[in-house]
């Protein structure tokens, strides 16, 4: 079976606040002489009346009468390429539907019925009843051989018993995107995606995602007694908030005790200035000499807390601060970034580097402990009397001025 048997399929969507599929309207795909593949859609009359109609896509697809026509993407609208498979889900496709030749038409009409997304595709008017394919007691193991069988492009090492329930349970997720292979499986608790590992992949990524997942709750644990965290790092601070309680969104527990603990975590200035009311007086802090500021990206961007910051720097006694060109940019450090991309991140720092020369200033300071170690790295491959460090050491006196004039 290719494409050109295939011509024409049902679109259903889900329409807001709805569990059940509606038949929204029709797609075709056809080519013209020179082969040019050219795709047509319509809405159908009954949808548009509906009073919960929404557009498959707001620009491409308006929700109005009419036929809609595109020569873009082999002849498939955005809206239904997107809900269509990728990568994996295409491969699970050929290896179970036994077709030497698939189109792209061929691809919406084998994917589940059971599906994630919005959109799904059928040859009947009426969309048909969701199959429950899900499988509660097949090893995961099984899972992974099978699925390492079908990149390679091998016959399937699974018995005849278990062929038909393993590749059902794969085809489920072949509308989830991605080039990676994955199945939905399905628990007590509920339904849950299954990401397996690539043959390609540098490390163990299942390995990795469950170790973060431990070192999550074994941080939850191990901060969960104390009133409050304060950390001299607004990357560490962010991930806390943000990303902590999302890694443990699984386990609602884990999340309620994540979301407690993140509330009470603080970044160094946030902690001196809103917690604690730090001022000239109580920090006695002093610096004889010039600084710039330069704020860490995710304290700007993540935080949000880079006024604390310059509150404290404007009382320090003695400091002098200059005017930083630029200060909002990143220095070029960014986590892992530096180390994937050193030539892209040592050009950046240079850039700050020269930036913090011509600001006059003697010290440069952060609140980042990587971005002071970048900067740092940087001003020295130049030759810079300019120090960077991180704020926590002008403000405990750790930070002496150079005893000769920067350059500029």
């Amino acid at each position: 079976m290719t494409s050109e048997e295939r011509r024409e399929c049902f679109v259903y969507v889900t329409p807001p606040g709805s569990p059940d599929f509606v038949t929204a309207g029709r797609f075709e795909l056809s080519g013209d002489s020179a082969g040019d593949a050219r795709g047509r859609f319509v809405y159908g009359a009954s949808y548009l009346a509906r009073p919960d109609a929404v557009p498959l896509d707001p620009v491409e697809l308006t929700l109005r009468e009419g036929t809609f026509e595109t020569r873009r993407l082999k002849g498939v609208f955005g809206a239904i390429r997107d809900a269509s498979p990728d990568f994996w889900g295409r491969r699970v496709i050929e290896k179970h539907s036994g077709f030497p030749s698939l189109g792209e038409m061929d691809y919406l009409l084998l994917s589940p019925d059971d599906r994630a997304g919005a959109l799904g595709f059928g040859t009947g008017k009426t969309p048909p009843s969701p199959l429950r394919r899900f499988n509660r007691t097949l090893d995961l193991e099984k899972l992974q051989t099978l699925a390492d069988a079908i990149l390679a492009d091998l016959p399937s090492p699974a018995t005849p018993s278990d062929l038909a329930r393993v590749e059902d349970l794969l085809l489920v997720g072949t509308s989830m995107g991605g080039a990676r292979p994955k199945a939905v499986v399905e628990d007590e608790e509920g339904l849950w995606i299954a990401k397996f590992n690539h043959p390609e992949d540098r490390w163990n990524q299942a390995r990795v995602e469950h170790a973060m997942l431990e070192l999550a709750r074994r941080w939850v644990d191990l901060f969960e007694p104390f009133a409050a965290i304060v950390a001299p790092s607004p990357v560490c601070v962010a991930h806390v908030r943000q990303e902590m309680p999302r890694l443990l969104a699984a386990e609602p527990e884990w999340q309620r005790r994540a979301e407690a603990v993140a509330a009470r975590t603080y970044e160094l200035s946030e902690y001196l200035v809103d917690v604690l009311g730090v001022t000239r007086d109580t920090m006695g802090a002093q610096f004889d000499g010039t600084i710039a500021y330069q704020p860490a990206c995710q304290q700007l961007r993540m935080v949000r807390n880079d006024d604390q910051a310059r509150a404290l720097l404007a009382e320090i006694e003695g400091a002098q601060l200059k005017p930083l060109a630029d200060a909002e940019s990143c220095c070029g450090f960014g986590g892992l970034f530096s180390a994937r991309m050193p030539q892209l991140a040592d050009a950046m720092a240079e850039r700050k580097a020269r930036a913090i020369e011509a600001s006059g200033a003697q010290v440069v300071v952060t609140g980042e402990t990587g971005c002071v170690l970048h900067m740092a790295g940087a001003l020295e491959r130049r030759g810079s009397a300019c120090r960077a460090v991180h704020l926590a050491e002008l403000l405990a006196g750790l930070a002496a001025a150079p005893e000769f004039e920067p350059k500029g």
